[in-house]
């Protein structure tokens, strides 16, 4: 991976989670590893991400550490930098790219198919079967929606820079996988609340943060979309599933969540607004054994769920670089990963909640969205981000939209940043 170089005390401290003024005490006290450009004691400092890893993690942070720099996880004690934080709590998710200021348009995103079969581990097939045999049967009893979809998994990320302006770049490597997969492996282990052991036995997180998650666990995983929208007066929405659904009902997601599906999705490799197949809603569409004819595309998943989660008619309001890929979070509760995305609509959040009203989509029934400002600072969204029943990584992808919005344009209102972002490719 590319060892980025990060600039001035702002970015330095971000990356060690501390403030300006404590890192610039942590390199006289402790060597913290900055240097300086040439031109005096004034000149400007920077210093290499690898440096500052390894002075964090080496004998010398002993001295450093304070005790709420560790937080309790399912997979144990971390250390806040690793997961999505802000001013007052965190989300139960690894970062594993994304943050400060960066992000990644349709033009920088790159995906590619392997049709790579999962295999459940032999020792979590019988209780595997068990659990989704008896969530076909409670699905059917309460008329609620439960099928082996043909979805997506992450099997490898990579990312990269180019150009002057050392533009992000992203690929995606994915594999066929099924709803049942996840729900029999990730599911039974969710369920009876093994997930320490798990971390133990099938997940090595160092791996999957290297970006070969295919290696890095045993379990599975489905391509997760967890899209937060920002709308042009300065909000950002959340929802509230609703019980209709299968998965996770009464919990608190981002604006939208939607699974990447392996024939809804498949697109023209160089196209992503080009499906290649258009009923949608065939019976081969439910087939998991289905082979994309192009690649099954997260940003063709992310329109959909606006579509289909919001409503058709927000699409017109979303420019081309609108959707941007802002971080991939690996949820420590739900031990897959999830892609995450901000989504510019040009209308007010109030104008959306009345669109969602005339013409919802036809997933809308599934949960209730609202909007809170863009601000770590304002009591409604502190609230919001203090209520326990967020989904990990959901929670994250609408900390990280928040933490763009702060970091593109520092002191700013948010819907002023919102004019210079929606146009930023």
């Amino acid at each position: 991976m590319t060892d980025k170089r990060l600039n001035g005390w702002k970015e330095i401290g971000e990356f060690i989670c501390r403030d300006e003024r404590t890192a610039q005490r942590l390199e006289k006290e402790q060597k913290l590893p900055v240097k300086r450009y040439p031109g005096g004691v004034k000149s400007r400092v920077f210093a290499n991400e690898s440096e500052l890893d390894a002075w964090l993690q080496g004998a010398e942070t002993a001295g450093v550490q304070i005790q709420d720099d560790l937080v309790p996880t399912p997979a144990g004690p971390f250390e806040r930098r690793l997961l999505f934080s802000y001013t007052g709590g965190d989300a139960s998710a690894i970062r594993l790219w994304g943050a400060g200021t960066a992000y990644v348009s349709c033009d920088r995103l790159f995906v590619e198919y392997e049709h790579k079969p999962y295999v459940i581990p032999q020792e979590l097939r019988k209780q595997a079967s068990e659990r989704i045999a008896r969530l076909e049967a409670e699905a059917r009893r309460l008329n609620k929606i439960f099928f082996n979809g043909p979805c997506v998994r992450l099997m490898r990320w990579h990312h990269n820079q180019t150009g002057p302006d050392e533009q992000d770049m992203l690929t995606l490597v994915l594999g066929p996988a099924g709803w049942y997969d996840m729900e029999g492996t990730n599911g039974s282990i969710r369920e009876k609340g093994q997930q320490a052991d798990a971390y133990k036995t099938y997940v090595e997180l160092r791996t999957i943060q290297s970006g070969n998650i295919e290696e890095g666990s045993k379990l599975s995983n489905l391509t997760g979309n967890a899209v937060t929208i920002f709308t042009c007066d300065g909000k950002v929405g959340f929802q509230m599933r609703g019980q209709r659904v299968s998965a996770v009902p009464d919990s608190i997601t981002s604006t939208v969540d939607e699974n990447t599906n392996r024939y809804k999705d498949d697109v023209d490799k160089e196209e992503s607004s080009g499906r290649l197949n258009t009923c949608a809603e065939s019976p081969q569409g439910q087939d998991n054994g289905y082979r994309p004819r192009g690649v099954p595309h997260p940003l063709a998943a992310v329109r959909r769920g606006i579509a289909n989660e919001v409503s058709p008619r927000l699409l017109e309001h979303i420019g081309r670089f609108g959707i941007k890929l802002t971080g991939l979070a690996f949820g420590l509760d739900s031990l897959h990963p999830d892609v995450q995305w901000i989504a510019l609509a040009d209308v007010p959040a109030e104008r959306i909640m009345k669109m969602r009203c005339e013409h919802s989509g036809v997933e809308a029934d599934e949960g209730c969205i609202k909007f809170v400002p863009a601000s770590f600072g304002n009591k409604t969204t502190q609230e919001l981000l203090a209520r326990k029943d967020w989904l990990a990584a959901n929670k994250g992808s609408f900390i990280r939209a928040i933490e763009l919005i702060d970091n593109y344009k520092p002191n700013a209102r948010p819907a002023d940043v919102f004019d210079i972002l929606a146009e930023a490719r």
